[in-house]
């Protein structure tokens, strides 16, 4: 008697699972060139952009499974400093609806992308505070946040 019971509910939880909304991806990639003339992080000299050879580009992945959406963005850079990753993620939330908990941001560790500005001043020895550095890493996060709109 209670196999009687069992067979239905079998069918309807699997059944629950069959209809559940299916995974949905999105991508893009966005560049994130310097403009000519800003430091260069990663050397033991000073060395500044004089053009592109490659794109570097914040590439997003957004997945949907129809409850929860969330975000991964990579970045053609040598690290990615807690300020840019808090703005770029409420820009995100505010643009997209996607939560900034939901959201992860990283860097490639290139050594050929721009310096970056740093809230500590030690970490700016490098040219982080000269204001090419500081105008680009204050764009930065509306770059990154496009990318994640794109995707």
């Amino acid at each position: 008697m209670k196999l009687r019971f069992l067979l239905p509910a079998i069918v309807l939880a699997t059944h629950r699972l069959a209809v559940a909304a299916p995974l949905q991806l999105g991508t893009a990639a966005v560049s994130i060139n310097p403009s000519d003339g800003i430091g260069l992080a990663g050397y033991y000299h000073e060395r500044g952009s004089d053009g592109v050879l490659d794109d570097i580009q914040a590439k997003a992945v957004v997945f949907d499974d129809g409850r929860t959406r969330a975000a991964i963005v990579i970045c053609d850079l040598i690290s990615m400093p807690k300020w840019i990753v808090s703005s770029a993620r409420q820009r995100i939330e505010a643009k997209t609806g996607i939560p900034g908990s939901n959201v992860l941001i990283a860097a490639t560790h290139t050594h050929t992308a721009p310096v970056l500005y740093r809230e500590s001043i030690r970490d700016n020895l490098d040219g982080g505070a000269r204001p090419l550095s500081r105008d680009y890493s204050t764009a930065l996060p509306a770059r990154i946040a496009g990318a994640v709109a794109q995707a």
